[in-house]
């Protein structure tokens, strides 16, 4: 392996660090995917519920109060983690519990974060510098622990179940849940994206870990479109989504054909209509199936980097790929269309020169 990747002498220590393709795809980003290119993704994580967060926030927790003890010399705190963990057990492990049992055991879970926050905060009290002590990732968790406290603590104490921006995973708190209404899937946790596909090829016009309306995407794309090729499309397949008002004014100021249902009550459509929408319909197709082949064949259905930056990196890898495998098949029929172009032509000139075409006429 050594010699394939052109070390000029055999050495037993590691070759590079483990996490050095993490820091390429943090490196990469998806600006370099967007340039070699010149979509809602799942992230790949449990099901988050108000217990299991706050149950991985309070071992992580454990874990930062150990690390902080035996860095400093001081004594361990009591965390009573045991208990913690069976009263977590108690509720996770039942098939079915009422509003009461999963209140109750928020609660206790809430007292146990609440109380290893105030430990944390006790030991590193008099340490001036805290990355003596702990790494940049811990202090990140330790950070996102707290911001993910505040936010259970105010939804159990309101009784409610909404809040801004909530963090769904310590681990990923870039993942936002988003409401998408489908059967076996009513929410989906991960990226939404906006792409357009043109001439066969895809590319990704924006990409957004909150939950916001779609339909600004479509100026998005259009202005995209317009700096790839200096000029704007002459016509936009688009979603119903995407048919609003506004959109429709300003395609109508820009020239541009906005294929869709009309707006206003529905009414009797000519022959035409019908034709057009079907055919924009049709066309449309081709979108749909760029997600469902980024799914199937290239794993975009479960990103499985945590990172924010990472993650980003493997949706524009993967629309890189999807464009490299349509690009793979255009030159693939157009090197079939080439020889049996050749082939016929030589056959051609082969009974030309033998007196044979005659017969052919």
């Amino acid at each position: 392996m050594q010699y394939f990747l052109g070390l000029p002498t055999f050495k037993k220590e590691k070759v590079f660090a483990p996490s050095l393709f993490v820091e390429i795809r943090k490196r990469l980003g998806t600006s370099y995917w967007q340039d070699i290119n010149t979509v809602i993704i799942e992230q790949d994580i449990t099901y988050p519920t108000d217990l299991k967060i706050l149950n991985a926030s309070r071992q992580k927790l454990e874990e930062i109060i150990a690390t902080v003890c035996v860095t400093t010399n001081q004594e361990m705190p009591r965390t009573y983690k045991r208990v913690a963990r069976r009263d977590f057990l108690n509720v996770s492990k039942k098939k079915k519990c009422s509003y009461k049992q999963i209140r109750k055991g928020n609660g206790k879970q809430l007292n146990y974060v609440c109380r290893d926050l105030k430990h944390i905060e006790t030991l590193l009290k008099d340490q001036p510098d805290l990355t003596d002590i702990l790494d940049k990732h811990q202090l990140k968790y330790l950070q996102v622990i707290n911001t993910v406290y505040a936010q259970q603590h105010y939804m159990h104490k309101n009784k409610i179940h909404k809040v801004e921006d909530r963090i769904v995973s310590i681990h990923q708190p870039h993942v936002r849940p988003i409401v998408r209404g489908k059967a076996g899937k009513p929410v989906e946790f991960g990226s939404k994206i906006g792409i357009t596909v043109h001439n066969g090829l895809t590319y990704l016009d924006n990409l957004d870990w909150n939950n916001y309306n779609e339909a600004e995407d479509l100026k998005v794309s259009a202005e995209n479109y317009k700096t790839r090729n200096g000029y704007y499309p002459k016509k936009i397949n688009a979603d119903q989504k995407y048919m609003t008002r506004a959109n429709r004014d300003w395609c109508k100021e820009n020239n541009i054909f906005l294929s869709g249902k009309p707006l206003g009550r529905p009414s009797e459509k000519t022959k035409e209509q019908t034709k057009e929408l079907k055919q924009s319909a049709a066309e449309r197709n081709c979108v749909e199936g760029k997600f469902g082949q980024a799914k199937r064949f290239y794993f975009n259905d479960a990103i499985r980097a945590r990172l924010r930056l990472t993650s980003e990196s493997m949706i524009g890898a993967v629309i890189v790929v999807l464009n490299l495998v349509r690009l793979a098949q255009q030159h693939a029929f157009a090197f079939f269309n080439f020889w049996i172009n050749k082939i016929s032509s030589t056959v051609f000139r082969f009974f030309y020169k033998n007196g044979w075409v005659g017969l052919f006429e």
